[in-house]
């Protein structure tokens, strides 16, 4: 495959994911502000489903990158290779990524968006506002890559 194929599939595939995360955000705080939306329950299983298996994707590649620094990733294209490596950079980075997604672990998320508790709903926000700006910066370069610098 190409490299600028790679790179309008990794743009496609983090739009997809960006809208699903801000479904899923709409939803959970217009639950918490008890104005929840039950008529939409399948598509909010749907991109909570999307959420989850991409976080369920990257989190081997995290824990793996982050045992083995030195050892490259085997069998992932360059622009996932790109991601966990800004994912582990924003765990480094604890006064602007402030969530559990990178204060604890991606498993902490996944089961945060499983959990019906009020208590854990601002949480999940948390986690996932901080996902959309890593995936956002990541989307961003490969706009760049796509469009060139305008």
């Amino acid at each position: 495959m190409s490299t600028q194929w790679l790179t309008l599939q990794s743009f496609q595939q983090g739009q997809d994911l960006l809208e699903a995360i801000n479904f899923v955000s709409i939803h959970t705080k217009l639950q918490r502000n008890g104005m929840a939306n039950t008529e939409n329950a399948s598509a909010i299983l749907q991109n909570k489903e999307k959420i989850k298996s991409f976080l369920q994707v990257l989190s081997p590649l995290v824990q793996q990158s982050e045992k083995n620094p030195d050892k490259p990733l085997l069998g992932i294209d360059m622009r996932r290779r790109q991601l966990v490596d800004r994912f582990l950079e924003a765990k480094r980075n604890p006064r602007r990524f402030r969530s559990a997604l990178f204060k604890k672990s991606i498993e902490d998320t996944i089961e945060l968006l499983d959990s019906e508790s009020e208590g854990n709903r601002q949480q999940l926000i948390n986690c996932l506002a901080d996902l959309r700006v890593l995936l956002e910066e990541h989307i961003d370069r490969d706009t760049v890559r796509i469009l060139g610098e305008i």
